[in-house]
């Protein structure tokens, strides 16, 4: 991702996930996932409460600022609804340049995967070795795979 626009709303919501996860270890609630791509779609946040159903002060005060607090706290700057774009595509960047980084890892699948049913937006980390070893296991009776 080398600029803004390139980043899309999927790969945004994975890497925002990814960052909560890592400071938080909770993954993004629905609510906050919900103002976060009413946000990414310019929305207000009347218009995201009145969608969702909730009050204004509710999705501004509670929701969007938590939000906002959450993320500035996993990625060391401070993030508001206005910023948070270019921030997070900073982040990609990063992520493709500091090994210690989050990163956002998207590959289709594998020749021998089927596609998800749900869509193009498939997310899937191939590990050939390990997978074919599971794959020669499982098919044998009796077979036990430790996870």
């Amino acid at each position: 991702m080398d600029t803004e626009q390139g980043l899309t709303w999927d790969v945004a919501k994975q890497l925002v996930d990814q960052l909560m996860v890592a400071s938080t270890d909770k993954h993004l609630s629905d609510i906050e996932c919900q103002v976060l791509q009413g946000s990414w779609d310019g929305k207000s946040y009347a218009s995201i409460a009145e969608e969702l159903g909730y009050t204004l002060e509710y999705i501004n005060s509670d929701v969007g600022y938590g939000l906002w607090s959450k993320l500035s706290k996993a990625t060391g700057e401070k993030l508001t609804k206005r910023n948070f774009r270019g921030a997070l595509s900073r982040q990609c960047q990063q992520g493709s340049s500091d090994p210690g980084a989050v990163s956002v890892s998207i590959a289709t699948p594998g020749p021998n995967k089927t596609p998800d049913p749900l869509g193009p937006t498939t997310r899937y980390i191939d590990r050939p070795p390990t997978e074919q070893r599971c794959f020669e296991t499982v098919v044998q009776p009796g077979s036990l795979i430790r996870i």
